[in-house]
C-alpha cells in the first residue's frame, strides 16, 4: 500500500531517493561519483522529464548508516579532499543535462 504519490518538485527537488523499478527506466550514469555528492541527480532529472510519479511506501524505510545523516560542522579545509571529486561531477552533470534535453 502507498503512503503518498509525489513528483521530484520544490521543495523536494534535491531528493535523491533509492528507489525500485524496471530495466526500462533510466540507468544510473557512471560518469558521476559518489564523493563528488549528488550523484542520483541526473537520473532523477530524467525521471522528471519523463514525469514519473514516484510511489512512497509505508513502513519501507532505507537510511544511511548508521543512522540518519545529521547536519554536521566540518570546515572547507576538512571537506577539501572532496572538491576535485565536486568540480568533476559539475561538468559531468551539465554535460549529461544537455544530452538529456537533446533527446
Amino acid at each position: 500500500q502507498s503512503f503518498s504519490v509525489v513528483k521530484r518538485q520544490f521543495p523536494f527537488h534535491r531528493w535523491e531517493p533509492i528507489y525500485m523499478c524496471t530495466k526500462e527506466e533510466p540507468l544510473y550514469d557512471e560518469r558521476l561519483s559518489w564523493e563528488g555528492l549528488q550523484d542520483k541527480m541526473s537520473q532523477m532529472h530524467e525521471l522528471c522529464l519523463m514525469d514519473y510519479n514516484l510511489v512512497i511506501l509505508d513502513r519501507a524505510f532505507l537510511v544511511h548508516a548508521p543512522g540518519i545523516k545529521r547536519r554536521t560542522k566540518k570546515t572547507a579545509q576538512e571537506n577539501a579532499w572532496r572538491d576535485p571529486f565536486v568540480a568533476n561531477n559539475s561538468k559531468a552533470y551539465d554535460k549529461i543535462t544537455e544530452e538529456m534535453e537533446a533527446k
